[in-house]
């Protein structure tokens, strides 16, 4: 892995972690979106501390499927049931 690779994903998840943090602090008037987009940045942040700080990349590629296919069902299904309350 790249010297500068942690850092930049860190930068990466600081500014995502902002960002959500401003999505939530101001109710936009897509607020059904805003957590929707929310959601999404909280599974991509997943995958990047997965990826990036717990090593997956260097595990053989089933395990990373399965760790991959995790962070979809588990988004899928609390942005599911979420949705389903709502309505």
């Amino acid at each position: 892995m790249n010297s500068k690779a942690p850092v930049i994903v860190w930068l990466i998840l600081v500014a995502a972690s902002l960002s959500t943090t401003w999505i939530g602090d101001h109710n936009l008037s897509f607020a059904q979106w805003g957590t929707v987009i929310v959601m999404l940045v909280a599974a991509i942040k997943t995958r990047l501390i997965l990826t990036y700080y717990m090593e997956i990349n260097t595990t053989p590629l089933a395990l990373r499927l399965v760790y991959d296919a995790w962070i979809v069902l588990t988004t899928a299904a609390i942005l599911y049931f979420w949705f389903a309350a709502s309505n």
